[in-house]
């Protein structure tokens, strides 16, 4: 079974500060394309992304 990405392990990759975090849900605000690059695979369970 894999990491998941509210762990403070995987956590710590990313170069960003969460926007938003409780339990096991995290959001962050910024490039999508970006912040999948900074998680290991299979360490999320959805990603939304919404144009302006």
């Amino acid at each position: 079974m894999s990491e998941v990405a509210t762990t403070p392990k995987i956590l710590a990759r990313v170069e960003i500060k969460p926007y938003f975090q409780k339990d096991n849900f995290v959001l962050y605000q910024g490039d999508a394309i970006w912040l999948l690059g900074q998680l290991p695979e299979n360490s999320i369970d959805m990603m939304h992304e919404i144009n302006l």
